[in-house]
């Protein structure tokens, strides 16, 4: 008898370590989803005492945000089921703790389930970054959507093959709210959104996109379910019992020719879009019509822009960038211009928005490198090339690149790089890092556009650059305006100190040359020393014999 109680105890401990293995904390839960057991970390997780827990609801453990989906996932969970992973806010005490739930429910008569917590930090990597949610249904608001999508499609989870976007357009529904008591109207949302985001599979893909318009990404199948479901929750909550008419929309998160994550950015932007356009903007009401033509314009924009880059199909111009000193010559920027009356700025803006712009920056880095060794090797020249953020937190390319100037090493003094705010930079360290790598083998680095953005100065505190560009719009309104130049004055001081030289961008006048002088500006660009030029002025290419000076360019002034 002593041998089959040891026996029995140690595969109750074995089952328990098993549990605790994975979780911090356990749940019995009956069949009216009271709680009949608690073990493990309930202070930690959620202020109370396991036995404070007993007896009271399940559905109280976790955040109001977050209980319309705890709720569904529960219900849909049957005897002999697993319910779906979920990352939940829980009902802590002393403020909101995340964790990530996993439960099974017993096969026998009783229902009776089995939960199982574990706190999100043991999870970082796996953790959402919550965004702003809309107040009656908890899901994401568009913004946050797109945001969460993209850092799916970067972490590689949507990469599956299998992804699908439905959208739906639930009529009626702000009309439905006005004949709803207030109580009511908010229990319909909280099992829309709850429903909505158990589909996405505990990833929150899934979010309110206008007052009756929502969006979920889920694995396989298409939308008619979901749909149906909807229609059935307002016809429960309607006291007509009609219910509304629901419109499902349902894009594969693929296309052809189209990688998995360029078909999901292609989608991140077209929800953008979709977002923008309010019910307005939708013609005769065709939700699927009006998001079909959307993404398939993206589509057909992004194979052209593929197409564009395969075929080096860019063309190349020159503009001057002197010493205000001396009046020499000092650099020239390398600007990219799109043929065919492709408006550059926009396409530049979409390749940033779709990731592309590190295959860009690439191919004219290639063409500056080609330059510099082949049609203008043994002149003085020098060049600036320009590097998006979101480029230099592209793993693949900031290594392509440092091979690149590793082994053109004799360029260096010849070759620089203006860092754009064109995208966010997230890990400043780590583009610091990238930066430091190009300025140890000799080539320097400007900040662009300083002072357009509201990160500029974050970005000059931790990235160590030997330039900043100042942006044109303070050197426009220099000559009117005593605010600008106390502001420029305050640049050119703070970057003085930090032994940083200061180009000024947008330079047309010599008055604007004479104070940008008095502010300690070292640097100039602008039309009055040349516009963007097809050659470098003044520079004799090896494969095309002497350039003659562009009509009304200045190479250099005194």
């Amino acid at each position: 008898m002593a041998d089959k109680l040891a026996v029995l105890q140690a595969q109750r401990d074995r089952f328990l370590a098993f549990s605790f293995a994975a979780a911090d904390l356990l749940l019995e839960v009956d069949s009216v989803d009271g709680i009949a057991y608690a073990s493990g970390a309930t202070m930690k997780l959620l202020g109370r005492e396991a036995t404070d827990l007993q007896g009271g609801s399940f559905l109280d453990t976790v955040a109001p945000t977050d209980r319309a989906l705890v709720k569904a996932a529960v219900r849909d969970m049957g005897p002999g089921k697993r319910l779906p992973t979920l990352n939940v806010q829980l009902a802590h005490g002393n403020g909101a703790l995340r964790a990530w739930v996993n439960g099974y429910r017993m096969p026998m008569a009783d229902g009776r389930a089995y939960i199982a917590m574990s706190t999100a930090e043991r999870f970082r990597q796996r953790v959402p970054q919550d965004g702003a949610r809309d107040g009656q249904s908890g899901l994401l608001d568009g913004e946050a959507l797109t945001q969460a999508l993209a850092r799916a499609v970067e972490s590689g989870a949507t990469e599956n093959g299998r992804e699908m976007l439905t959208l739906l357009e639930v009529e009626g529904l702000d009309g439905l709210g006005q004949r709803l008591a207030p109580a009511a109207f908010q229990n319909l949302m909280s099992e829309i959104g709850g429903f909505l985001r158990l589909q996405s599979g505990g990833r929150d893909l899934a979010g309110r996109l206008g007052e009756s318009r929502f969006g979920v990404v889920h694995e396989g199948g298409d939308g008619r379910s979901i749909e149906a479901r909807i229609a059935q929750m307002t016809r429960d909550a309607d006291p007509d019992g009609n219910g509304l008419s629901v419109v499902a929309t349902d894009m594969a998160m693929d296309a052809p020719a189209l990688t998995p994550a360029e078909a999901a950015r292609a989608v991140i932007h077209t929800l953008k879009q979709f977002e923008k356009l309010g019910a307005k903007g939708v013609p005769n009401g065709d939700l699927a019509s009006a998001f079909h033509d959307l993404l398939n314009g993206t589509i057909a924009k992004l194979a052209d822009f593929k197409q564009i880059l395969s075929q080096n199909a860019i063309d190349l111009v020159y503009q001057p960038i002197v010493g205000l000193n001396d009046g020499q010559l000092h650099h020239y920027e390398l600007l990219a211009r799109f043929r065919d009356g492709r408006k550059t700025f926009e396409y530049i803006n979409f390749g940033e928005s779709m990731g592309m712009n590190a295959q860009l920056d690439l191919l004219v880095t290639r063409r500056a490198i080609e330059d510099l060794t082949t049609d203008f090797d043994g002149t003085k020249l020098s060049l600036a090339v320009n590097l998006s953020g979101n480029s230099l937190q592209d793993a693949g390319f900031t290594q392509t690149l440092l091979e690149l100037l590793r082994d053109h090493g004799k360029l260096s003094g010849h070759l620089l790089f203006e860092v754009t705010e064109s995208a966010e930079i997230n890990d400043l360290a780590g583009v610091n890092e990238v930066l430091q790598d190009i300025r140890a083998m000799g080539f320097e680095v400007c900040l662009d556009d300083f002072g357009a953005g509201a990160a500029s100065f974050q970005y000059l505190q931790a990235l160590n650059v030997d330039f900043v560009k100042i942006d044109g719009a303070y050197v426009h309104r220099l000559a009117d305006s005593a605010r600008d130049r106390h502001m420029l004055a305050a640049i050119t001081a703070m970057c003085a100190d930090l032994k940083v030289g200061v180009i000024a961008e947008m330079v047309e006048t010599e008055e604007q040359v004479r104070l940008l002088r008095e502010l300690g500006a070292t640097h100039a660009q602008g039309y009055l020393f040349g516009k963007p030029a097809a050659e470098p002025a003044g520079v004799e290419r090896r494969t095309a014999g002497r350039v003659g000076r562009r009509s009304g360019a200045r190479e250099l002034w005194a």
